[in-house]
């Protein structure tokens, strides 16, 4: 249940005086004028020539008029929702993005979790984990790192630098859009420490020592390096202060779908001659987060999480807060009730000849039955 807040609370305490005020001012109105009617000549002939007024009559007139201005002044008070993080402050964190392109990452457990075009739906890979992984850090974790500097790693058997850290994000999405593809980098397998390592050195070489580093981490788990090497990885990051969020990518074993030059399905990749599958690796990828005293992230494919990013990838001090103004409904409201108050007083005049032309009518046929009655 959100509980709003207002950015100008002393608009609220002026509610009552003001309903109460208004609610006065109406009553020596319908008084004054019932009054006016009264002296203006004898009831009779005042009364067939202008509309009687009652207090009951001008109850809803009274109701329209305390809510617009209790909308007002709502409006006035500037409601928001509770504050939440919007952003990473500008200049305060490097990161740099690790991406698992090795031959598993290509296993497509997020083809029913992304929308795509129904012509293109059966021609190409579409919905892997590296998918998921480059929309992920497009989307959501990007627009939380504007003006900070983001760099692109990959690794299968070695890691290979793909992008420096940069606050360029046109460029990084270039290299995003056309780099970022299953199988670019050196090796075979999976050696996730060499990814951290090149991860690490980016740091060392393009570092800021007024920003917070971040590595994120994108792998469904596994590695084929040297634990030891991995050790030495987490102890440096741990020295150099690198923080470590890992995302696991993908759910339950499936296979990976081969397709041929045209884009069209070809069957799935076997080793041996038996359909291989691959599935998520959580232990590892946890073990590996706790280890380097780093956060843990599953993208599951059957439930993908909300995750506020700027929380995840910076501490309360380096984030931006906003509030979510809501000003704009009661106010909005308030227009609505406006238009129909004034309705309201130009209905008669623009349709009273009809009322009249029917009340007409009414009368002459009820007394030209009344003489057939008396015939």
């Amino acid at each position: 249940m959100f509980k709003l807040g207002f950015s100008n609370p002393g608009f609220l305490l002026a509610v009552p005086v003001a309903l109460l005020a208004v609610a006065v001012l109406w009553y020596l109105s319908v008084w004054s004028y019932r009054k006016a009617r009264q002296a203006y000549g004898e009831p009779r002939l005042v009364d067939r020539y202008t509309r009687r007024v009652s207090i009951f009559s001008q109850v809803p007139s009274l109701v329209g008029w305390l809510v617009l201005l209790a909308l007002i002044l709502i409006s006035a008070a500037g409601p928001t929702l509770p504050k939440t993080p919007h952003r990473v402050n500008a200049g305060s964190l490097q990161v740099m993005a690790v991406f698992d392109v090795s031959k598993s990452m290509e296993a497509q457990d997020y083809a029913d979790a992304v929308k795509y075009d129904s012509g293109l739906r059966f021609f190409g890979p579409h919905g892997t984990r590296l998918d998921e992984a480059k929309n992920v850090l497009t989307n959501s974790i990007m627009p939380s790192l504007t003006n900070n500097e983001l760099g692109l790693v990959t690794y299968k058997g070695g890691g290979f630098p793909l992008a420096d850290p940069t606050d360029d994000f046109g460029y990084i999405n270039y290299v995003l859009q056309n780099w970022l593809v299953a199988g670019n980098a050196p090796g075979g397998g999976s050696d996730m420490g060499s990814g951290l390592k090149v991860a690490i050195d980016e740091f060392k070489r393009y570092g800021s020592p007024n920003s917070e580093k971040v590595i994120v981490l994108f792998s469904d788990g596994g590695n084929d390096g040297d634990p030891a090497l991995m050790a030495q990885d987490i102890q440096e990051m741990n020295a150099l202060h690198i923080r470590l969020i890992v995302i696991g990518m993908g759910g339950q074993p499936i296979p990976v779908a081969t397709y041929d030059k045209d884009g069209q399905f070809a069957g799935y990749y076997q080793i041996d001659g038996v359909t291989a599958l691959t599935g998520i690796d959580e232990h590892y990828l946890t073990e590996l987060a706790n280890a380097a005293h780093g956060q843990y992230i599953h993208l599951d494919p059957r439930s993908l999480p909300n995750i506020n990013w700027p929380s995840a990838l910076a501490g309360a001090s380096k984030i931006e807060i906003k509030n979510t103004d809501l000003y704009m409904y009661p106010l909005g409201a308030a227009f609505v009730l406006v238009a129909l108050l004034g309705l309201k007083g130009s209905y008669r005049p623009a349709f009273g000849w009809i009322v009249r032309r029917v009340r007409k009518r009414s009368s002459v046929a009820n007394s030209g039955a009344g003489r057939k009655g008396q015939l």
